[in-house]
């Protein structure tokens, strides 16, 4: 077996240097990747750093009182749920502001209410007092005492409850009970004869709390007594599912302007303006029916 070598010997020069060329492609490559790696990374870093500026401005914003302000939530990835869950704590959070507005106004009115309501037996009942050291005026102003007592201790039985309404301290106390009866009672408890006619069964039987039962006819007898015209009538229809309860009287009915409002707590048309009650037996009455979920 011959073996053979073969030896091929190129003169100087005839073919350049490779290593250069390679060393130039490298680092022109190397150059490329530099760049279209920060060229990434800024992308990257601008698609991450740019929602959380926006969500700085908006919190700042929103801290400032702009609760309109809200992040663009486009496509489906990580930051789009973010500015999703943030725009859905901002909502929650402006809902909850309107919230408290809202309490906070009402609670201004009503304070106002309740300090308008009390000044007027108040007054009367200081210069009913003022009268009594007068030897001419004293029996006069003596007779005028008991009825702003009334008036005054009527107030403040009422502004309680409402307040334990407010609070949701309001229990009920649920019995089988004759409806006739809690009707009676409610009538009873005007504590003088009054022109009111029951129409409906002998016996109506029901589960219900009486005396909040009671509370709602005798302050619908007394709205109607006072704001409409007798004879009052109470009636009482059976239905399969429930008992219906009408209270008429032969009035005019609720002024328009006020049949939006009128459940609504010291509420009282012109011509009530100058009674003795201070607006609250409706709203009483429509509280005690949500409590029983009386429609």
């Amino acid at each position: 077996m011959h073996r053979w070598l073969v030896v091929v010997v190129l003169p100087d020069g005839a073919y350049p240097d490779p290593v250069p060329a390679l060393l130039f492609s490298l680092a022109l490559a190397s150059g490329g990747l530099v760049l279209l790696s920060l060229f990434v990374a800024g992308a990257v870093a601008e698609r991450v750093v740019r929602p959380l500026d926006r969500a700085r401005r908006m919190a700042q914003a929103v801290a400032a009182g702009d609760r309109t302000v809200r992040l663009p939530a486009r496509g489906k990835d990580e930051v789009a749920t973010m500015s999703a869950a943030v725009n859905t704590m901002a909502d929650d959070l402006t809902a909850q502001i309107g919230t408290l507005e809202r309490a906070n106004e009402a609670q201004r009115r009503f304070v106002a209410d309740v300090a308008h309501e009390l000044r007027t037996p108040t007054a009367a009942l200081l210069a009913s007092a003022e009268a009594l050291a007068n030897p001419v005026t004293r029996d006069e102003a003596a007779t005028l005492v008991a009825p702003q007592l009334r008036r005054l201790s009527r107030l403040t039985e009422d502004l309680l409850e409402i307040s334990r309404f407010d609070a949701g301290r309001a229990a009920v106390v649920a019995t089988r009970v004759d409806l006739a009866d809690v009707i009676a009672d409610a009538i009873s408890d005007l504590g003088e004869p009054v022109s009111v006619r029951y129409s409906g069964p002998g016996e109506v039987v029901v589960e219900t709390d009486p005396a909040r039962l009671r509370v709602i006819v005798r302050n619908l007898v007394v709205n109607a007594l006072e704001h409409g015209r007798a004879p009052v009538t109470i009636v009482v229809e059976p239905e399969p599912s429930c008992v219906r309860v009408l209270v008429r009287d032969e009035g005019r009915g609720v002024p328009e302007e006020l049949r939006g409002r009128v459940f609504d707590r010291f509420v009282r048309g012109d011509e009530a303006r100058h009674g003795t009650g201070a607006g609250l037996g409706l709203a009483l009455a429509r509280e005690n029916a949500r409590l029983l979920g009386v429609r």
